[in-house]
């Protein structure tokens, strides 16, 4: 009788250890209790406008105005795969940027601490491009940049920016500003 006691009571134990779920010590384990459900949320990134515009401040009249300047994300981002990472060049560009106005392009390989370029560029109105092998005097002036980024040795496209202030012929002055 008493073995017939020691062998329910053994097999009472077990199923009870069985059927409940074995419990989370603070040790990383995931148990039935412990387990939720999780869902995947698709990230779409922010399609890059077609067009972004510089909007410097045209200075030398007697009164400065806002100028405006439609520049092609497209055309940037072409220039800037063109000009890459010459040691030198006639015209001086591309050359390092090296962030001195603290611009932020939103994008992680863009920081302070990036290895950024820039290299003019001519708004959408203007039918031209800049030629690196040509002496900056005997070209067309803009205060837009295209500015990139070496990552690996690869052009990363960063943003577009003009000087702060321009003036009639519309050579770039002063600090640069983001175009948006």
């Amino acid at each position: 009788m008493k073995l017939l006691s020691l062998l329910t009571a053994t097999l009472f134990l077990n199923a009870s250890a069985l059927a409940a779920p074995p419990k989370d010590k603070g040790k990383g384990k995931v148990t039935p209790a412990t387990t939720t459900a999780t869902t995947t949320t698709k990230v779409t990134p922010t399609p890059e406008p077609a067009t972004v515009t510089c909007r410097p401040t045209l200075v030398g009249d007697k009164k400065p105005k806002p100028k405006n300047f439609l520049v092609s994300t497209k055309t940037a981002r072409s220039e800037a795969e063109k000009a890459k990472f010459p040691d030198r060049t006639k015209s001086g560009d591309p050359h390092r940027y090296h962030h001195g106005d603290g611009l932020d392009f939103g994008k992680p390989y863009c920081g302070k601490d990036a290895e950024l370029w820039e290299y003019p560029v001519f708004w959408t109105s203007v039918k031209k491009t800049w030629n690196m092998n040509e002496l900056t005097r005997n070209q067309p002036a803009t205060p837009i940049r295209v500015v990139y980024a070496k990552v690996d040795g690869e052009v990363q496209y960063c943003g577009v920016m003009t000087h702060s202030e321009v003036d009639k012929e519309n050579r770039g002055k002063a600090f640069f500003q983001l175009c948006t």
